[in-house]
Formats: C-alpha cells, structure tokens, sequence
C-alpha cells in the first residue's frame, strides 16, 4: 500500500479537501472579524490575518481519515476514535489562547493537562511504568512549546515540521507499518495544503490553535510507534528529527537569561528575526528552516537505520549545530555577505 496508485489518489484527495477547508474556514474568519492583528513589538505583519489555520488543518484529518475508513483503507476505526477526542482539545485549548491570550502560568497549566490527556490515550503508566509514562508526558509538553515558539513567520513552522513529518513516514515505511505511514502521510497533506495559504505573504495564520494541533499531530504520530521499536531508541529519534525547533528554544532561554528576560515572556530573539536582520524575506528563512530540518532528518534517518552509529550521529549533529548557530547569531552576519555577493553578481 505504500504509494500504490489508491495511496496516492487518497493523498491527493486529501490535499484538495485541505485547499478547500483551509479557504472555508479564511473566509468565515474574515467574515466574523477573528484576525490577528499587528499591534506590538512581536507582531510586525502589515495586514490583520485570520488565525484559522488549526481548524483547516483539523477538518481535513477527520475528512481525509473518514474517507479512508469508508473505503476500507488500513487505519482502524480505533486508531482515529483515539485520536479525534484529544485532537479536538488541542485545537480548543488553542482557540481559548487566541481569543483570550492567557498568561504563561495558564498556558502551563493547559499544556500540561493537554499532555496528559494525549498521552493517556494510547498508554498508561501500569503498561509502560510511571518513569516511562512521564517522560511521554514530559515530550509532549516540551512539543507544544517547541511548536509555539517556532510560529513567528510566514510559512516558517509549516516548513521547518514538515521534514519532521517525513522522518516519521519513513521510519513507519522502514517498519512495514501502512496505517502509521498513511495517517502521517494525511497529517503532511494537511500540512502543505495551509502551507500554500500560509506561505508569504500569508493570507493565514496557523495561530495558536494551528501550533498546538501540530504539535498533537506530530505527538500522536510519534507514539504510533511505541510497541514497535526501542522506547529510548524513539525518543532519541524524535530528538533529532526536531533538532531545529529545539536549537530555537535552546538558544532563546539562552539569550533571554543572558538578558534577565524571563524565558517565558516573549522577546525579538527568534532565529527567525535574526536571519531577517542579515536581510533575508520570510520565504527565504522558511526556505533556510526546510533545508536545516531536511539536513537533520536525513541524518537521523541514516541512524535509526543502522547506517551510522550513534556516536557519528552525534558528532554530526554536534558539528551541525555549531554551523547553523553560527550562520545565524554570528555578529559577522555570514549569510547577509553570502545573498549580498549574490545580488551583485
């Protein structure tokens, strides 16, 4: 079933029922006024932009997976029930913030119990043991977040989580699992689909509620495979193939307490900002985003398939790491001298 000429007429499927959910729902948040609007230091977009996003994306999951269910496609009624419930209250949670902006004890207390919940549906601490059941918990939070703090530009968080994604359906084609491999498949059609309404200039936003539901997504995909290979062997894979949002939220808290700003209250040291600053458009860092998760993918993918061993892999990393903070935070601003030698060429 992997990419057979019906796999790939789903996912086709599945994409023009996102273009079609993500134009729906832009124009009943037009009609009805919920628009981001650009008024302080973080929020620079010229025009108010609907923030339906998470809601395109959520619709086209529950139309694209009952259409695969109806016809008899190999992802179980179980698998979709478990996730539809948890799903629905990540978007939810997401809209309470976009609406209501809460404070960040509030928001830690709502991405908690949201992790909680997610992780509650497909194991329990008596199956896994309390330490392993915590540490689920634990991811999914930090996933959230991660999530939350990468949505700072157009196209940027769909382009930087997409390679995720496909890290995902190649560790699910690796392991012979078609339904895992055609639910992430549906997740990344999904995905690219507001990706073309959220690529600069954008015409929406994935809000809040858009960040949370991905960061459900890419959790629930990820648990997908937890009878079907190593525990830690998993995790760590789900490491390197998010290594890009965590290098933002490393070096965020970094820079934050370097400047006594407490790391949960917003600031204008996103990686994102940075390579603006050395001149880049939004397309052009979304771009950089993709190619620095791709590269990381590609890495972890060699790994988990034996190919490297993980101290290779981690001195790769370890090296990558150290380039990309460079290209990016570097007082010498490389890649402003690199697109300026360019444009007078």
């Amino acid at each position: 079933m992997f990419l057979d000429f019906s796999t790939t007429l789903i996912l086709f499927a599945a994409f023009c029922i996102g273009l079609l959910a993500q134009f729906l729902c832009m124009n009943y948040f037009l009609k009805k006024q919920f628009l981001d609007i650009p008024n302080t230091e973080l929020k620079k977009h010229k025009n108010s932009t609907p923030f339906s996003g998470g809601l395109g994306i959520f619709c086209t999951m529950i139309a694209s997976n009952i259409l695969c269910i109806a016809i008899g496609f190999p992802i179980s009624d179980l698998v979709f029930l478990n996730l539809f419930l948890p799903l629905s209250l990540f978007l939810c949670f997401g809209f309470i913030d976009d609406f209501y902006r809460i404070s960040p004890a509030q928001k830690s207390i709502l991405y908690s119990v949201l992790a909680v919940i997610l992780t509650l549906f497909f194991v329990t601490p008596f199956l896994i043991g309390v330490i392993r059941f915590v540490l689920l918990v634990y991811s999914v939070f930090v996933m959230i977040n991660l999530f939350n703090l990468i949505d700072i530009s157009d196209g940027l968080l769909a382009s930087t989580v997409l390679p995720s994604f496909f890290g995902l359906i190649f560790l699910a084609f690796f392991l012979k699992l078609g339904g895992t491999f055609l639910f992430l498949s549906l997740s990344v059609a999904a995905i690219i689909a507001f990706l073309g309404f959220n690529k600069s200039p954008a015409r929406i936003f994935a809000g809040e509620n858009g960040s949370l539901l991905m960061s459900g997504l890419m959790s629930a995909g990820i648990f997908l495979f937890l009878w079907h290979i190593n525990f830690f062997k998993l995790l760590l894979f789900a490491v390197f193939i998010l290594s890009v949002p965590l290098a933002e939220m490393f070096m965020l808290v970094l820079i934050r307490s370097r400047l006594s700003i407490p790391f949960y209250n917003g600031s204008p040291h996103h990686f994102g900002i940075y390579l603006k600053n050395q001149g880049m458009t939004s397309g052009q860092v979304a771009l950089f985003s993709f190619c620095s998760s791709s590269t990381a993918v590609a890495l972890a993918c060699l790994w988990i398939t034996d190919l490297i061993s993980l101290t290779q892999t981690i001195f790769l990393f370890s090296v990558g790491f150290a380039g990309w903070v460079f290209l990016v935070y570097s007082p010498l601003q490389p890649l402003k001298k690199i697109f300026f030698s360019i444009k007078k060429e």
